[in-house]
């Protein structure tokens, strides 16, 4: 009887101590969650400031800019505009991985106006790496239900993704009906990709398990966010290269929002 007694009375320590070691350990993700968000929120007001003055200079609010300084502005433009997105990517990362609280807006909206966005975002980095487009979108496409700043969001990243690993030809985007829904898709002719990386590269935590790799990590938090904001919109991402390297990354919308 003692002795069962005394194995009852560790049970119970054990399960308090596990308990208590339990709870302090949620206290401190929160804690983290709340300290990612704040950093967020920090970096993203003297981002949007520098992005907004260089904004100022390239409208000639004030004065003319000579000509030999204007690709520098330009590409600051560019770059502070990278970073905004990347503050908005670890807020929805925060919100997905720690809180599990990440609303969407929905709206509907023109994927043809949405690839347009993208691509005047992506544009000066196209032109200066010499990459060709071709862009063919079908007529009479009709609007999906996203969130617009998360969908230019994923859009960049493809076409980031596509600028970053072509190493010939031409990169092609399409919109196109398919049914039940509505796809894009960016192709380009890159660097072969064994059937398990291929497989692993939505993965959200792809860029922190293959930091090195040369072939799929992408820039930024990699393609996985923009799966895993895909899936909340209740469609789906879908990466292919065949062994040559013919490379396509694809998003699928159901029409009329989730399915």
């Amino acid at each position: 009887m003692k002795t069962l007694l005394w194995g009852l009375s560790v049970a119970a320590a054990f399960g308090a101590g596990w308990g208590l070691c339990a709870r302090r350990y949620r206290e401190r993700e929160d804690l983290r969650a709340r300290l990612l968000s704040f950093v967020g929120h920090e970096l993203n007001n003297p981002i949007l400031s520098l992005h907004l003055t260089v904004m100022n200079f390239l409208d000639g609010l004030f004065g003319p800019i000579p000509d030999q300084h204007r690709p520098w502005l330009v590409l600051i433009r560019e770059q502070t505009a990278r970073l905004s997105a990347l503050v908005g990517d670890l807020r929805d990362l925060v919100h997905m991985e720690f809180h599990g609280d990440l609303r969407l807006s929905p709206e509907p909206v023109a994927l043809d106006a949405a690839i347009r966005g993208a691509l005047d975002t992506m544009q000066d980095a196209m032109t200066r790496s010499r990459t060709p487009l071709e862009i063919r979108t079908a007529e009479g496409l009709p609007p999906v239900q996203a969130d617009p700043d998360r969908l230019l969001r994923i859009l960049t990243a493809m076409l980031t993704h596509a600028r970053k690993f072509r190493t010939r030809g031409t990169v092609f985007v399409r919109a196109e009906s398919e049914p039940g829904g509505a796809a894009v898709s960016v192709e380009y002719e890159g660097m072969p990709a064994a059937a398990e990386d291929v497989a692993e590269a939505l993965d959200l935590f792809y860029p922190a398990k293959h930091s090195d790799s040369q072939i799929l990590a992408s820039t930024g938090l990699g393609l996985g966010l923009s799966s895993a904001l895909m899936r909340l919109h209740g469609g789906r991402m879908e990466l292919g290269v065949d062994g040559v390297g013919r490379c396509r990354v694809a998003i699928h919308f159901p029409i009329g929002g989730k399915a």
